[in-house]
């Protein structure tokens, strides 16, 4: 079980003050020892992971019993918060961090208290790979010390003398793998000398001189601070977390605050080549690092650039996933909303998007660019590919609304002239009806090479079945015209007879009419006559 037993969930801290910013939060375990295994809190790297800021870790190390974790708190400006002890044993076991890491000069800081070394009960091969551990992972490295050093207080700065049985560095750019070196000589009452870095070294000289070059050789520069006692009572020591800032020494407190000041104001990301690291890459660069130092019992060298050159593979693959996802998922998401685009609008949509992407890998790509030229080429190839992919889709879509709009436009200027009922009169008509359709065509259509290929299709094929339909019922039609002449001369024919045959009747009628008056008429005579003849013989 990891130990979650500092607890500081409530806002109310004890502040340091005296313009430390004082940060909420607790101490959560990092990574803890046990059985001859390092062993990393998973939760813990999860905070770590969810960091997108560049990363600086500061270490506090250094011999048990001298205020260290004491030290880890006022950085944070406050007096609690990683657990303080009083007792002979070391109270920090392995490694705590803050469990809210907070933003300072564009980076997100998080401390580091660890476990005090050069204790009697501490495993030494645990002592030394913890010392390694936070030289490695560490872009300030706080040795907190004895004020006088003798040979009992340099604890594991006798690893100084040789790093190189440890860790394996780059010749070239062995110091730029190597944190910030901070010194912190705590309980200094002696005068103070005009140059605390020469007479730290001087001081180290005396005891170990092999350690005092190895500092200077392998650090490109390096501070020196000197702390007073804290000036307060043996029985307020024993509680430093609840003790106010008004009750320690002002010297102590005006010294703690310089060396906590400078440390931020000279406070670098975590790097490799230059490129700060964020959460992700630096999790992966410390589960390796524990990863290594966990393949042997014994302490095996570990090798930064050998680390660093792992976890450079390792982000150049996430540095394509990240940005070949989203190049794809948003080229995707444009291809359903959008699709059919005008080839201009494809390359100034894939360049944007593209610019995106990038932006999504280089964030994530670490390394020099001639370690990541093979990357960045495979990003380029993939992408290119992936284009080439939208490209056939917006291709075809093109083709399709193209093809759509031409049936549409065909429907309306030229299939109605080659039916029955409304057929053009003649080809002139046709062609007149075509240009209107190319014109409209022309004007609606994407302009692009799609386009001209739907053009030639209905030139080619649409236009000359619209010529052979057109001649046959053009055939037809005058068939039909004969037919109907024919026929209308036939009943012009039929009609001539019948208005000829009308006027015979109509004659025999007139005739009848006049004999038949007539014969009235003779009648008539006839009974005049016969009354007459009458009339005589009475």
């Amino acid at each position: 079980m990891f130990d979650y037993y500092y607890d500081n969930d409530n806002d109310d801290g004890n502040k340091f003050g005296e313009g430390i910013p004082y940060r909420k939060g607790k101490a959560i375990q990092l990574i803890k020892y046990e059985n001859g295994t390092i062993i990393l809190n998973k939760e813990s790297l999860e905070i770590i992971k969810n960091i997108e800021e560049p990363v600086a870790i500061i270490s506090v190390v250094g011999s048990y019993r001298r205020g260290k974790s004491y030290f880890a708190n006022v950085l944070h400006g406050r007096h609690d918060g990683f657990e303080l002890g009083s007792k002979v044993d070391s109270c920090t076991k392995g490694i705590f961090m803050w469990d809210t890491p907070f933003i300072h000069n564009d980076c997100r800081v998080i401390i580091l208290d660890c476990e005090g070394i050069d204790d009697p009960k501490q495993d030494e091969v645990w002592a030394t790979k913890l010392f390694i551990l936070c030289l490695a992972i560490s872009s300030t490295f706080v040795y907190n010390i004895n004020g006088i050093v003798g040979k009992d207080d340099i604890g594991k700065l006798y690893t100084m003398t040789d790093l190189s049985k440890f860790l394996i560095n780059s010749e070239d750019d062995e110091k730029d793998y190597l944190p910030r070196l901070v010194v912190l000589l705590r309980d200094f009452g002696l005068l103070e000398p005009d140059d605390f870095k020469e007479y730290f070294l001087e001081k180290l000289t005396q005891v170990n001189s092999d350690a005092a070059d190895g500092i200077t050789d392998h650090f490109k520069d390096f501070d020196v601070y000197a702390l007073p006692h804290p000036g307060c009572k043996k029985k307020v020591l024993h509680e430093l977390e609840k003790v106010e800032t008004s009750q320690l020494d002002s010297e102590f407190i005006s010294k703690m605050t310089q060396a906590v000041s400078e440390i931020y104001d000279t406070i670098t990301a975590k790097k490799i080549n230059s490129k700060s690291m964020t959460g992700i890459p630096f999790s992966k660069f410390l589960e390796d690092c524990v990863n290594h130092m966990n393949s042997d019992n014994n302490f095996n060298k570990l090798s930064l650039p050998t680390q660093y050159t792992s976890l450079i593979n390792f982000m150049s693959k996430l540095a394509i996933d990240v940005g070949f996802s989203y190049y794809s998922t948003m080229m995707t998401i444009r291809s359903i909303d959008d699709f059919p685009i005008s080839w201009e609008n494809f390359e100034n949509e894939h360049c944007m998007i593209l610019s995106n992407a990038d932006f999504l890998f280089n964030e994530k790509l670490i390394g020099s660019y001639q370690q990541t030229l093979d990357i960045r080429k495979d990003f380029d190839n993939l992408i290119e590919d992936e284009k080439n992919k939208f490209n056939k889709i917006n291709s075809e879509a093109i083709k399709n609304y193209n093809l759509n709009l031409a049936n549409s436009l065909w429907r309306v200027h030229v299939k109605p002239g080659l039916t029955a009922d409304s057929l053009f009169e003649d080809h002139n008509e046709f062609n007149s009806a075509l240009d209107s359709f190319m014109q409209e065509y022309t004007n609606e259509s994407f302009n692009s090479p799609e386009a001209m290929e739907v053009y030639k299709q209905f030139k080619e094929n649409e236009t000359e079945s619209a010529l052979e339909t057109l001649d046959k019922m053009f055939k037809l039609r005058d068939a039909t015209n004969a037919v109907k002449d024919a026929h209308q001369e036939l009943i012009d024919q039929i009609n001539q007879f019948q208005e000829r045959l009308d006027q015979l009747l109509l004659e025999k009628c007139q005739e009848e009419y006049e004999y038949n008056e007539r014969i009235d008429e003779l009648i008539s005579k006839i009974d005049e006559l016969n009354l007459q003849l009458s009339s005589s013989s009475n």
